[in-house]
């Protein structure tokens, strides 16, 4: 009886998925799309997935992405922890609740909601922005401002050095009025 070799043996086909569809297979799954899904999404049935993510070649290439990943961590670990301390506490605020709900901490699905935009808060930055203006020109120019102007002047910063007396992470310009 004579053995086998290996060049007896039926070769293994190539796959019959194009090369777009493999990629775009590939691209799915990096992003986390179940099989299932990708399956839906393609078209294909979900043994003709399974296989394409099964290629040795592929199976290469996601194990190269996620060992890069990895080696990203330490710093991802880093520039969080900067963001948490920064003095922008939106930009905090926002860094703190995605770690919250990537490590399940919050469930992914919670809404947060997003701030309000404060009318008041636009108009009198307005206000603080015609004001800076005429201020400069007022400079510039060598004139005096009205009366009116620089007590309201006053007013803006006492209660700017209020608000930062309790707020001591809010760094405010306050307008000086010596000038005037």
């Amino acid at each position: 009886m004579k053995k086998n070799s290996n060049s007896d043996l039926p070769q293994a086909r190539k796959p019959y998925t194009p090369r777009a569809t493999q990629n775009r297979i590939l691209e799915e799954h990096l992003n986390g799309k179940s099989i299932r899904k990708i399956a839906k999404m393609t078209g294909l049935d979900r043994g003709t997935v399974s296989r394409t993510l099964s290629q040795r070649e592929l199976v290469e290439i996601v194990e190269e992405q996620r060992s890069r990943l990895f080696e990203m961590i330490p710093e991802a670990v880093s520039v969080m922890g900067s963001t948490l301390r920064s003095n922008d506490e939106r930009l905090a605020a926002s860094v703190a609740i995605t770690m919250t709900k990537g490590t399940g901490i919050l469930p992914k699905n919670i809404e947060m909601p997003e701030p309000e935009r404060d009318r008041q808060r636009d108009q009198d930055a307005v206000m603080g922005q015609i004001i800076q203006m005429g201020m400069t020109k007022a400079v510039r120019y060598g004139t005096r401002l009205p009366d009116s102007l620089i007590e309201a002047l006053r007013s803006v910063k006492e209660t700017l050095e209020a608000y930062e007396a309790h707020n001591p992470r809010a760094a405010i310009a306050s307008p000086d009025t010596s000038e005037f």
